[in-house]
């Protein structure tokens, strides 16, 4: 695929070799915004979606109900989506929530459910029927600042976080949203569960944070840039700033060195995308897509 005069906006892999992807045609945009584009990478064939949008995609989801085939879902930033019903092959577009404001920040997958976070602490949850219902904490915001989600990560369906602005950690468990004494008070950009079902959230300044329940400590990154994205694959932990591919050990984040060609390492990252089949993870940058399956990582574009 010729990348040169284009930019990845978002993923999702379903498995090591899919993966649904959103890029803009670089200086090119409609009177309303960006022309945003939908394609898909199966094993070795890179195919695209007929649709496009003049916003930008910043996150995409997808699951495979049963009852009617794969969905993959793009949203973008006030709250726009893109939808791909493969089995009804149809394409989709619209507002999440119809008269109603949402900033989105994040599309999440936890059991098979979609869900969205944005500002305003909303999340909402993808039905069966395609609709999306909000669930959100109905607790007031606070007077004077912004606040909200960025990302929702879960062991389960009655075990949900979600962190964002300030820090900010709340904790679903089926029945109601609770706030979590959060030891950090950066910006959290991104989550993952760890094996142990504890959560590692990422954010501004290099700052980490990670626990489950109530229990909530520090990690110390030893960095200071922006963490955008991480994830949990292989027995590393892996996290991303804009320009750099890390990993965590003792003390601290370390760059990426496994890679298949030394000369040739991404010069751009955003986002972390690891398998839904748990067997290979993405890093998406605007103008790289790496794939490590196995012991290194690999340039795919």
């Amino acid at each position: 695929m010729d990348h040169s005069t284009t930019t990845f906006l978002s993923g999702y892999a379903p498995f090591h070799d899919m993966l649904f992807f959103a890029k803009s045609e670089d200086g090119r945009t409609s009177k309303q915004g960006v022309v945003c584009g939908f394609f898909g990478l199966d094993g070795e064939e890179w195919g695209q979606y007929s649709e496009s949008v003049d916003w930008p995609a910043i996150s995409m989801a997808s699951i495979k109900p049963e009852e009617i085939g794969r969905i993959v879902v793009a949203v973008g930033p006030h709250g726009q989506y893109w939808e791909s019903v493969a089995e009804a092959e149809v394409e989709n577009v619209g507002q999440l929530l119809q008269g109603e404001k949402f900033q989105a920040r994040r599309l999440r997958v936890v059991n098979e459910t979609m869900f969205a976070v944005g500002m305003a602490r909303k999340a909402l949850r993808r039905e069966p029927d395609g609709t999306w219902a909000s669930f959100g904490p109905s607790l007031p915001l606070p007077e004077g600042r912004a606040t909200g989600f960025n990302d929702l990560v879960g062991t389960s369906l009655s075990e949900m976080y979600a962190v964002g602005w300030h820090g900010e950690i709340w904790n679903w468990d089926e029945k109601v949203w609770r706030q979590i004494d959060s030891p950090i008070s950066t910006h959290l950009s991104a989550a993952c569960c760890m094996p142990d079902g504890t959560v590692l959230a990422v954010g501004y300044d290099g700052g980490m944070v990670r626990g489950r329940g109530d229990v909530w400590a520090p990690v110390d990154s030893g960095h200071t840039e922006n963490l955008l994205d991480v994830c949990c694959f292989g027995g590393e932990t892996y996290v991303c700033s804009a320009y750099k591919l890390m990993r965590l050990v003792a003390d601290g984040l370390e760059p990426v060195a496994n890679f298949a060609d030394p000369e040739d390492v991404p010069a751009t990252c955003l986002h972390l995308l690891k398998s839904h089949d748990n067997e290979a993870v993405y890093s998406m940058g605007p103008k790289d897509l790496f794939r490590l399956r196995g012991s290194v990582w690999e340039r795919v574009v």
